[in-house]
C-alpha cells in the first residue's frame, strides 16, 4: 500500500473523498431546512420563516366556514347584551379577515361567498336564543333590525375579503375552475356524440 493510498488521495488533484454515512463515498443531499427561507415547501405552499420547511396551516372551505361562525356567533351575542351593535360589525369583519388569510387558495372562491349566509345564521341562533315573548316574531324583528344596523360593516367584511383573495390568488382560482368545467363538459359529451354518431 502506497502513501496516496494510505492518505485516501486520487490521482485528480484537489479531489477529496468524503465517505457518507453509508459507506459509498456520497455525501446526502441538503436537508429541507438548508433551502433557505423563502423555499417552498413539497405541498406548494411557501415555508416557514424560521426554515423549519413546514408549511403554514391552510383550512377548507368548512373549516373556513366553522372559524367564521365561531367569531361571528359570540361577536353578535355579546354585542346583544352589551347593546353594542358594532360589536357585532366588528366580529364579522374579523371573521372574514380570518377565513380570508387561512383558507387554502383553491377554496377562496366558494369562501368569499358565504360569510353573509354564515353571519346570518349566526344572527338567527342568537336572536332565537335571547328572545322573549313570541319566539318566531321577536326573532324575525331582531335579525331586521341587526342587519339594518351592521349593513355598512357587512359590505365592508365583504370588501375585505374579496381583496384578500385576490392578493392570495382568486384570479388563478377562478381561471383553473372554468378550465375545470370546460374539460369535464367535455369529456362527458365527446364520447356519447360519437357513440351515437357511428350507431
Amino acid at each position: 500500500m502506497t502513501a496516496e493510498q494510505e492518505t485516501g488521495r486520487t490521482d485528480a488533484p484537489g479531489h477529496i473523498s468524503h465517505p457518507g454515512p453509508d459507506g459509498s463515498g456520497e455525501l446526502p443531499p441538503a436537508p429541507a431546512a438548508d433551502r433557505g427561507p423563502g423555499a417552498a415547501s413539497d405541498h406548494g405552499e411557501p415555508a416557514s420563516p424560521d426554515g423549519s420547511g413546514a408549511a403554514p396551516a391552510r383550512l377548507t372551505a368548512r373549516g373556513a366556514g366553522l372559524v367564521m361562525f365561531t367569531v361571528f356567533f359570540p361577536g353578535t351575542l355579546t354585542a346583544g347584551w352589551l347593546h353594542l351593535t358594532a360589536l357585532a360589525g366588528l366580529s364579522f369583519v374579523a371573521g372574514c379577515i380570518l377565513a380570508g388569510l387561512y383558507t387554502r387558495r383553491a377554496d377562496l372562491l366558494l369562501v368569499i361567498t358565504t360569510p353573509p349566509m354564515i353571519f346570518l345564521v349566526a344572527l338567527i341562533c342568537v336572536k332565537a336564543m335571547t328572545s322573549t315573548g313570541s319566539t318566531l316574531i321577536s326573532t324575525a324583528e331582531g335579525c331586521i333590525l341587526t342587519l339594518s344596523a351592521v349593513a355598512a360593516w357587512l359590505f365592508g367584511g365583504v370588501a375585505v375579503i374579496l381583496v384578500i383573495a385576490l392578493f392570495r390568488g382568486l384570479p388563478r382560482t377562478v381561471r383553473e375552475f372554468r378550465i375545470a368545467l370546460l374539460r369535464s363538459s367535455l369529456d362527458s359529451d365527446d364520447p356519447r356524440d360519437a357513440r351515437y354518431g357511428s350507431g
